[in-house]
C-alpha cells in the first residue's frame, strides 16, 4: 500500500491510496450535488418570473394589435359632425348635475369638518377638566395616602 495524501490535521500519519481516492470521489459528489442544487434552485426562482414576465408580454403585445385594430387612424376617419341641439342639452344637463352633486359633497364635507372640531376641542376641554380635579383632589404632601406623598422614613 502506497501512501502519497496525508490526513488533514494529522501531521506526518500516511494516508492509503484507497483512502484518498475515496476522499476525492465524496468531493467530488459534493461539488457536483452543490451544482446541481443551484441549477435547481435558478430553475425554482428566475423561471416562474421570467415565464409570468414573457407571457405578460404576450398578452400585452396581442392586447395592444386588437385595439389597433379596433380604433381607426385619425386620418382614415371622417372629420365628426357638430354635436346636435339634443346631444348638447344632455350634456348641459348632466354638467348641472354634477355641479350640484359637487356643491352638496362640498357642503357636506364643511359641516363634518365642523363637527370634528366641535368634537375635538371638547374632548380637550373634557381632559383639561379632568386633569385639573384630579390634580386639586390629590393629597397634600403632608399627608398619608396614595397621592404620591413622602414617605416618612
Amino acid at each position: 500500500m502506497g501512501t502519497t495524501d496525508r490526513a488533514r490535521g494529522h501531521g506526518s500519519t500516511p494516508v492509503p491510496e484507497e483512502l484518498g481516492a475515496a476522499r476525492r470521489r465524496i468531493a467530488a459528489r459534493r461539488a457536483r450535488a452543490t451544482r446541481t442544487m443551484e441549477r435547481a434552485n435558478d430553475r425554482r426562482r428566475v423561471a416562474p418570473a421570467a415565464v409570468v414576465t414573457a407571457i405578460a408580454l404576450a398578452g400585452a403585445a396581442v392586447a395592444d394589435v386588437a385595439v389597433q385594430r379596433a380604433v381607426p387612424t385619425a386620418s382614415s376617419a371622417p372629420l365628426a359632425a357638430a354635436p346636435s341641439a339634443v346631444a348638447r342639452s344632455v350634456a348641459d344637463t348632466a354638467l348641472a348635475r354634477a355641479r350640484r352633486t359637487l356643491a352638496l359633497d362640498l357642503s357636506a364635507l364643511g359641516s363634518l369638518e365642523r363637527a370634528a372640531a366641535q368634537a375635538s376641542s371638547a374632548a380637550s376641554a373634557a381632559a383639561a377638566s379632568a386633569a385639573a380635579a384630579t390634580s386639586s383632589s390629590a393629597p397634600a404632601s403632608g399627608e398619608s395616602g396614595s397621592g404620591g406623598g413622602t414617605a416618612a422614613g
